[in-house]
């Protein structure tokens, strides 16, 4: 006669049977034990953790969305730790907070210091997209660079540039503020800032004098200054690196 675990007769007795049959100690499926560990209510032991990833995952930024159109790669967001230090150091610089207008946001902030400090290249930004408020400006870039063609598909189309200067200026003081907030390790313990304040108001005043000179010419002259960021720019690094004159 067989002996059966359980709490009345029967219960469990075809799946206590075939315990037996293996040659396993007959254990009731319906005891409480049983139930709770699998998943019948019972809390979890303290230490536990669900399935899954137990770290928080690093949101990434695109690069395409925010700092170049032709760029497709993803950089991960800098964390609000790190954002607030950046923003302390342009503090520093300034001498004071800026505008709001004039703030880049963390987007922003991540793809340059990854383009500029970890990848060492030049720090170019396309103005079709680096705009101020780029939070607002992401949620509507979506609709703004995807058209409708007659088979139902979507084409992904760029953005166009600055129409004028007062809306490359926008532009600029975002760039402005971001390369600001960016500082390069020279010696242990030692930082230096990746460009000066003159430096960049020397830039944007030479563009201006272009534009108050050449007001008809405006689509040429915001060509070559994007031309010039994003492949003059490369040659000037590489040239004060190596030191030629």
């Amino acid at each position: 006669v067989l002996k059966l675990e359980g709490s009345f007769p029967g219960r469990g007795l075809m799946a206590q049977l075939s315990q037996m049959k293996l040659g396993r100690n007959p254990v009731d499926p319906f005891s409480e034990p049983l139930l709770h560990a699998a998943g019948g209510g019972a809390p979890a032991p303290a230490g536990a953790t669900g399935g899954g990833n137990a770290g928080h995952p690093v949101r990434k930024v695109k690069n395409n969305q925010v700092l170049d159109q032709a760029d497709e790669g993803e950089v991960p967001e800098l964390t609000q730790v790190t954002i607030d230090e950046h923003f302390k150091i342009l503090q520093r610089v300034k001498g004071g907070p800026v505008r709001p207008e004039a703030e880049p946001s963390p987007d922003q902030i991540s793809a340059m210091r990854v383009r500029v400090l970890e990848l060492g290249l030049a720090p170019y930004a396309d103005f079709g997209i680096f705009v101020n408020y780029q939070g607002r400006f992401s949620r509507t870039l979506k609709f703004l660079n995807h058209v409708l063609q007659p088979d139902g598909t979507f084409r992904a189309v760029e953005v166009a540039g600055p129409p004028n200067y007062d809306s490359w200026l926008s532009s600029w003081r975002v760039y402005e503020n971001t390369l600001l907030m960016l500082e390069h390790t020279v010696a242990p313990g030692t930082t230096e800032a990746v460009v000066t304040v003159a430096a960049l108001e020397e830039y944007k005043d030479a563009f201006r004098d272009l534009t108050v000179h050449y007001p008809e010419s405006w689509h040429l002259l915001v060509t070559a200054e994007d031309r010039c960021r994003a492949e003059h720019f490369v040659r000037l690094k590489r040239d004060l690196q190596g030191g030629t004159p």
